[in-house]
């Protein structure tokens, strides 16, 4: 029987346990979409803040805001009136 060589990768699994990590964190993140990805991608938001600058600084963010139905933060962002937010509450609400 052949004996078998570890890779480099496998022996850092097996000395540093970054696999159960891995594991444990994939465990841990959840699948979010609509207000709840919105906010996700927004977490890094120093308030207040303006509709251009979300737009500029975050509008690339992917999010799924119906199960199955991606679009840029920008594209959503669309549909909200010019101003300033001063929480996220602010633009969850002028998402309804």
């Amino acid at each position: 029987m052949k004996k078998h060589h570890r890779t480099r990768w496998e022996t850092t699994i097996k000395t540093t346990g970054a696999k159960s990590e891995m594991e444990k964190t994939e465990l841990k993140t959840k699948h979010v979409y609509g207000a709840a990805a919105i906010a996700h991608c927004l977490k890094d938001v120093d308030f207040p803040i303006t509709k251009n600058q979300l737009v500029r600084r975050y509008g690339n963010c992917v999010v799924e805001i119906e199960k199955g139905e991606t679009m840029k933060l920008k594209e959503v962002l669309d549909y909200v009136q010019k101003g300033t937010f001063n929480s996220p509450v602010d633009i969850e609400k002028s998402l309804k």
